[in-house]
């Protein structure tokens, strides 16, 4: 069963399913069973029309005719029935045996026509769809009409970490299993400050199935998804990912006001906000004794202020003269970890 579905499912990719559209002639007067059905599943396009006719009178029960089709799990299928009084569709799974007596996955019940139908297909392989009419309806002409739009498979191209101030795109395709059935449409980028909560950016048209949003400008760790939103061939489809973002940290600035004590002071951009909200920099130490760098902790300090940049200072008392280097680190839950550059300093 494996291989054989396999099989069915190469040719449905690679060379069964065009973009015309079929006719089809039922037999006008047969009672058609699944045992009664051609080997090779019907459906050589994606939109077909099937034609007959539905007799009354020459049974005790209803007269069916039955096709078989090979759809793709996600599908989205659209049956319609026209014609005739009393007439129902039914939808049969690949283990079915018969349509009397069976159990449909689907069905409209029976009614005047048109019958109409939409499911979305629960597994890859064959389907019965039975157009029937019931003892008490019309012996008439029919026309039964499938369209299917099959699964898209929407691919953002990796985007790797990036730091404030600089512009990054993003890149993909979508890609779908119809031959013959271009990729068209429109995609939608939107951006999510948390990961749940979505806005929409902007919109873009496929270009041979492409999509690119240019020159954006993430100021912090960006959450973001693409989403397709499918045509008349393809059902939509969506991808998400996630920019880590840096942020940016100046040197560290010292000024004396006495003896070794010091301002010390830089910027950080963006500007994360201010007072309570205020971000957190740490400003490292270290004093050059015996030929190497002797760690000497870190202060804590706040910077604050809007954007562009949030000034930070902090007073430290050097505890002994001689040759310090000072250094800036941030991280946050919105960026990655950060350092500014080195600073030296002659403490006398």
């Amino acid at each position: 069963m494996g291989d054989r579905l396999f099989a069915r499912l190469r040719v449905f990719a690679v060379g069964a399913v065009v973009a015309a559209v079929l006719c089809a002639t039922s037999e006008a007067f047969a009672f058609v069973d699944i045992p009664a059905l051609p080997p090779n599943p019907e459906n050589t396009s994606r939109v077909m029309e099937f034609q007959g006719e539905l007799l009354v009178g020459l049974k005790s029960t209803s007269d069916h005719a039955v096709h078989k089709f090979l759809f793709l799990a996600g599908s989205t299928i659209n049956l319609t029935l026209v014609g005739g009084t009393q007439r129902g569709i039914n939808v049969f799974s690949e283990g079915s045996a018969s349509v009397i007596g069976g159990v449909p996955l689907f069905t409209t019940g029976t009614g005047s026509a048109p019958r109409a139908l939409v499911f979305v297909a629960p597994y890859s392989g064959l389907y019965y769809v039975d157009s029937y009419t019931s003892p008490v309806g019309t012996s008439d002409n029919y026309a039964l009409n499938l369209s299917q739009r099959v699964p898209s498979d929407l691919i953002i191209d990796p985007v790797g970490n990036i730091t404030f101030g600089t512009t990054v795109n993003i890149t993909g395709r979508v890609t779908g299993a119809l031959v013959g059935e271009p990729l068209t449409g429109d995609v939608v980028l939107s951006y999510s400050p948390n990961g749940v909560d979505y806005s929409p950016l902007a919109s873009r048209a496929l270009v041979g199935g492409a999509f690119a949003f240019s020159d954006l400008h993430p100021y912090q760790k960006w959450y973001y998804k693409v989403q397709y939103l499918g045509s008349s061939a393809y059902n939509p489809s969506g991808d998400k990912a996630t920019i880590g973002t840096t942020a940016l940290l100046s040197g560290v600035t010292a000024k004396r006001y006495a003896t070794r004590s010091y301002a010390l002071s830089g910027s950080l951009r963006p500007g994360l906000g201010d007072g309570s909200a205020a971000a957190t920099v740490r400003v490292y130490l270290w004093r050059y004794v015996g030929g190497h760098w002797k760690a000497a902790g870190y202060r804590t300090a706040k910077a604050s202020g809007p954007s562009p940049a949030a000034a930070y200072s902090i007073k430290y008392k050097f505890p002994k003269k001689g040759t310090w280097r000072m250094r800036a680190y941030h991280s946050d839950a919105d960026h990655l970890p950060t350092w500014g550059a080195y600073t030296k300093l002659t403490v006398k």
